[in-house]
């Protein structure tokens, strides 16, 4: 479970995120906001990325900020900076399972999932990651962060770069590995389709705090936002 207390953070004097208290468990969570709402400042709180000026998170009751626990069960990414750009993609992966202790035979087995989602362009093709499209390095990103079958997932804007067709496919991982392992999945992202469609629950931020939160219930998101 992640629960936020009193969350408060502030850049340049102009207040970017106010959250009393959330608790989110077991559930695919759509985070959606206008630009500047809070989304990634937020993601980056809860993954101790940047500092919240009051408040605390805690992540299967561990402070993020005090201890690395936590850390063993959450898989991430935000953005390409995530990724060491001069490895090859399997390089990277064998880089990450060391740190987990997963051994390459788990590790490649693990992979398989993603086998339709890389279609070819992202094992065995001999080039290091830099090298990759936009998408490509997205794709590296989302199995990096799901191979190890975390119980916590954090990802932001993860369609951004993604061709019609990887969506689509990204969408079925993502439903199937919530039901599979009954994680706590929070996504970021613009595209409110495919929010409302693979969501079980929508949080809307506006001016750092939360506007609304609601169970989805099979409604597109704008039915639910009323905008001021």
């Amino acid at each position: 479970m992640i629960e936020l207390k009193n969350i408060s953070k502030s850049y340049k004097n102009k207040n970017v995120l106010q959250i009393e208290h959330l608790e989110l468990k077991n559930d695919i969570i759509g985070l959606v906001g206008n630009n500047g709402a809070g989304k990634t400042t937020l993601l980056n709180i809860i993954l101790d990325l940047v500092k919240a000026d009051k408040g605390e998170v805690l992540i299967d009751n561990n402070n993020v900020s005090k201890n690395d626990e936590w850390k063993q069960i959450t898989g991430s990414y935000i953005d390409d900076s995530f990724l060491i750009h001069f490895l090859t993609p399997e390089e990277f992966f064998l880089f990450n399972a060391n740190i987990r202790k997963i051994k390459k035979t788990t590790l490649f087995n693990n992979l398989e999932t993603f086998k339709v989602f890389f279609n070819n362009e992202i094992l065995n093709q001999a080039k290091i990651i830099d090298t990759l499209s936009k998408g490509n390095k997205l794709k590296v990103g989302i199995a990096n962060a799901l191979f190890f079958k975390p119980k916590i997932v954090i990802l932001d804007e993860p369609l951004e770069g993604l061709d019609p067709g990887s969506q689509i496919i990204f969408h079925k991982i993502i439903k199937s590995y919530y039901q599979k392992y009954n994680a706590t999945i929070i996504i970021s992202s613009h595209n409110l389709n495919f929010i409302s469609e693979v969501s079980t629950k929508i949080i809307i931020l506006e001016n750092g705090k939360i506007k609304k939160q609601f169970i989805n219930n099979g409604n597109s998101v704008e039915k639910q936002w009323k905008f001021s």
